[in-house]
C-alpha cells in the first residue's frame, strides 16, 4: 500500500498531471521519505500524533499541478495543507500546523497531558514562493496567491496576495508589482 502511494504521489508531482489529495488517517504510515530522479523530496510528512496526544488528528495534504519542492521540506499534518499551483517550496522549508498549549510554570509534559495540542488548517494560494529554511507557524492559516517569503523567515501571521515578508518574526517588507 504504501510503495502504491508513493508511486502515485511521484507520478503527480512529476507529470504534474492533476492535483491529488492525500489522506494520512488512511495509511499505516507514521513518516515516509519520496524520492523522485531529480532529487526532489519530500521528507517528513508525518502525522503528530504520539500517546501523549490521543485527541491529535491525521490532516489531508493536497497538491495543485506544478509545485515545486526542493531537497528536503517537513509538512506536519496534523492540520490540513491545501498547497496551490505552481507553488515553489526551497530547502529545508517547513509548515507547522499544530502547537503545545503551554501558558504556566507547572511542568510542560503534565501541561500537554492536561491541555492537549491546538492546530489549525493552512491553505496556501498559487504562484507562492517559500525561501530556504523559512518557517510557517500554526497562526498561519491562509498564504494566499502571489506571496513570497523570505530565506530564514519565520511567519506568524497570515500576509496579503502579492506581499513579500522576510524576517524573525517575518513583517512584509515589499509587494511585488
Amino acid at each position: 500500500m504504501i510503495k502504491h502511494i508513493l508511486k502515485e504521489i511521484l507520478y503527480r508531482l512529476k507529470i504534474h498531471k492533476r492535483p491529488f489529495l492525500l489522506d494520512i488517517a488512511k495509511t499505516s504510515m507514521e513518516d515516509f521519505k519520496l524520492t523522485s530522479y531529480k532529487g526532489t523530496t519530500v521528507d517528513a510528512i508525518r502525522k503528530v500524533t504520539s500517546s501523549n496526544h490521543p485527541e491529535t488528528r491525521r490532516g489531508k495534504l493536497f497538491f495543485g499541478k506544478h509545485v515545486s519542492i526542493r531537497k528536503t521540506i517537513t509538512l506536519d499534518i496534523t492540520g490540513d495543507i491545501k498547497i496551490g499551483d505552481y507553488v515553489i517550496f526551497s530547502d529545508n522549508v517547513q509548515i507547522l500546523t499544530h502547537d503545545h498549549n503551554v501558558k504556566t510554570k507547572e511542568i510542560i509534559l503534565a501541561q500537554d497531558e492536561k491541555n492537549k495540542v491546538s492546530w489549525s488548517n493552512i491553505s496556501i494560494g498559487d504562484d507562492v514562493y517559500f525561501g530556504t529554511n523559512a518557517v510557517i507557524v500554526k497562526n498561519v492559516t491562509s498564504i494566499p496567491k502571489g506571496v513570497i517569503i523570505g530565506a530564514n523567515s519565520i511567519l506568524t501571521k497570515n500576509p496579503n496576495e502579492y506581499e513579500i515578508w522576510a524576517g524573525n518574526p517575518a513583517k512584509k517588507i515589499g509587494e511585488r508589482i
